[in-house]
């Protein structure tokens, strides 16, 4: 049994997708299918099913989920302990102010429970958040008293500008877009939508700190009709049951507040490739640091 099998499993659980785990987790679908096969074959259960919409944990799968996360973190923790004890890492009293750049989007889903979690180990970090400056969301703003950006580039918008930066890139995950419609709406049977289909759509998206008006017009050459923006979830589940519009969203906010509700039905857009990542100077004092923090992001992620 390897860990990677275990850190499989708990992907294809988050995204109850084979197809979509293994762009999360860099690996082809082949490949992500006969991992999991082998630690079937080797616990002597069966952990996985498949259904119209994608991939189930089964009652055993279920059971055994907790037990796979408990030893992946344990491992991480591991690795942490390990690395205050490296030539690379020496043992460093970590204080002082520490400026992390992000979107809103990934405040309350990501970065607070990462926080939560190093100001245990860290108390004498002051930990200071602010919000990047996505007015044009096709290009990218480096704050110059950053010590970590963490950010989306999708579609890779951002390629070129995250390439002129000259700082250290840190790949975190690859999510999607969804769009999440109520189960009587005309969408809802649909597997898979195109762009074109949520630009016909009255859509509701989140307060994220850019304008998507600018993203689909660099996208499709388009402007989407956004009728309301909300981080409420009250809200948005009131206005999409009454079939009056869609909500555009991403993975992490589906899995933590849409997901689990059986009136509404969530789609995936076609093409919608969003990646995850961090931004660092690699000769950052503090990198060590910067390196656990990126790994409790992923944990945090992996979480969900």
């Amino acid at each position: 049994m390897r860990l990677e099998q275990l850190q499989y499993l708990v992907e294809i659980s988050n995204s109850k997708s084979i197809s979509i785990a293994s762009e999360n987790l860099y690996i082809s679908q082949p490949a992500l299918s006969r991992a999991v096969k082998n630690l079937e074959e080797e616990l002597g259960v069966t952990l996985l099913f498949r259904t119209v919409d994608g991939v189930r944990l089964t009652k055993a799968g279920q059971a055994l989920l907790p037990e796979m996360k408990e030893i992946i973190e344990k491992t991480k923790q591991l690795s942490k302990h390990a690395i205050n004890f490296s030539a690379t890492c020496p043992e460093i009293d970590y204080e002082g102010p520490f400026h992390i750049y992000t979107l809103p989007v990934l405040v309350d889903s990501l970065l607070l429970p990462a926080l939560d979690q190093l100001q245990k180990n860290y108390p004498n970090i002051e930990f200071y958040t602010h919000l990047l400056d996505m007015n044009n969301p096709v290009s990218l703003t480096l704050p110059t008293d950053a010590d970590l950006i963490f950010t989306i580039n999708m579609n890779n918008l951002l390629d070129q500008d995250i390439l002129d930066s000259g700082l250290r890139m840190e790949p975190l995950f690859i999510g999607n877009s969804f769009l999440v419609v109520s189960k009587d709406h005309p969408l809802a049977s649909k597997k898979i939508v195109t762009r074109t289909e949520v630009l016909e759509q009255k859509l509701i998206s989140h307060v994220n700190g850019f304008d998507l008006s600018i993203l689909y017009q660099a996208l499709t050459h388009d402007t989407p009709n956004v009728i309301l923006k909300s981080n409420s979830a009250r809200v948005i589940k009131q206005l999409l049951k009454g079939k009056e519009a869609a909500l555009l969203t991403n993975n992490l906010l589906l899995q933590l507040d849409y997901a689990q509700d059986p009136d509404l039905v969530a789609i995936p857009i076609k093409n919608s490739r969003t990646q995850y990542f961090c931004l660092y100077a690699e000769d950052h004092p503090y990198h060590c640091f910067i390196e656990e923090f990126i790994e409790t992001l992923k944990f945090v992620r992996n979480s969900l």
